[in-house]
């Protein structure tokens, strides 16, 4: 019983070390696989040519029994798995120096729209009278509500990096609109909100999951549950789950934050407000994520514990990679 454990034990090991290589797509994961596979067919074709030697006509079977039992089979076979030993570790090394060197690059470039991106969105609040702590506090708001809304934690991560990007058409905003101190008068608020569409067209044909998400939430964020926000005047389900969160975030850290032309409030204020504007500006279930998530989003907005980093983005290449090349958001929360 504990020798049958035992080996169903090691064919369960080696299954899952294969699939966590598999998943791995690193340079040893893949080299390893490479070399693996190499060293098997090798041995493989090595006994089947040796054996193919007695030839398949009259008695084979007795030939092919009695050329096995002699020694020199034996030694001839082990020096040739040996010369295919030492050519698949050569082919291990060459393989995993060679993707080494690819895959630093891809990160490269990886890291760099990342890079790019907080740029990018760094740039549309400075001109707004912020710093780019507001962008990364919106994401770190979207990402915890959509967690407590069930969404997958890859979605959650890549909803944090799309929605830093919620402002981006403020860039294109006049100075003499984003910083007036008083109330903006009709014809400067159809400006101001013109910055959903100004962004929108900025992102409008991009490839990548995370910027084709950023597009849908500088669409829709400034879209109300009942209907009376803009720019399409989207009502409830019409407006996606990535809008309809951020909008939540966005306000919320629009509260509690200063700016020039005002102080923020107290978190208390803002959440009421966020509560009591339920069902008519935020949708009812995504207040009540933000509810469930209060206790985070307090420590974020502190940037106290492991939110003391503030606007870091603490996120390792590959998982940077996973998401922007290939993620789509879960909206099926």
């Amino acid at each position: 019983m504990g020798s049958d454990r035992g080996k169903r034990s090691g064919k369960s090991s080696w299954k899952e070390e294969k699939q966590q290589l598999i998943q791995m797509k690193s340079p040893k994961g893949i080299s390893m696989l490479v070399a693996r596979a190499y060293f098997v067919l090798g041995v493989g074709l090595i006994f089947a040519l040796r054996v193919s030697q007695s030839g398949f006509s009259g008695d084979w079977v007795g030939r092919t029994i009695s050329m096995v039992s002699e020694s020199e089979f034996w030694i001839q076979s082990a020096q040739a798995t040996l010369i295919i030993i030492f050519s698949a570790l050569l082919l291990y090394f060459v393989t995993n120096r060679v993707l080494d060197r690819v895959f630093r690059a891809h990160q490269q470039v990886v890291q760099n729209q990342l890079e790019i991106v907080q740029r990018l969105a760094a740039a549309a609040e400075m001109r707004d009278g912020a710093t780019y702590d507001h962008c990364y506090r919106v994401g770190r708001f979207a990402e915890e509500i959509a967690l407590h809304l069930g969404v997958t934690k890859d979605s959650a991560r890549l909803l944090f990096l799309a929605s830093q990007l919620h402002d981006v058409g403020k860039i294109a905003i006049p100075d003499a609109i984003l910083h007036k101190p008083g109330r903006l008068e009709p014809h400067e608020r159809k400006l101001m909100e013109g910055h959903v569409e100004l962004g929108a067209a900025m992102l409008a044909g991009v490839s990548t999951p995370m910027l084709k998400l950023a597009e849908v939430i500088v669409w829709t964020h400034h879209e109300k549950f009942d209907g009376t926000g803009y720019p399409r005047r989207l009502k409830g389900a019409e407006i996606p789950l990535e809008g309809r969160i951020v909008a939540v975030a966005d306000v919320f850290d629009a509260l509690v934050m200063d700016r020039p032309y005002k102080m923020g409030m107290p978190i208390e204020r803002a959440v009421d407000i966020i509560q009591k504007d339920a069902g008519t500006h935020f949708d009812p279930e995504v207040v009540n994520a933000f509810m469930r998530a209060l206790p985070r989003i307090r420590m974020i907005n502190g940037g106290a514990g492991e939110y003391a980093g503030n606007s870091v983005l603490n996120m390792r290449e590959d998982e940077a990679l996973k998401l922007i090349k290939q993620h789509p958001f879960d909206k099926a929360a």
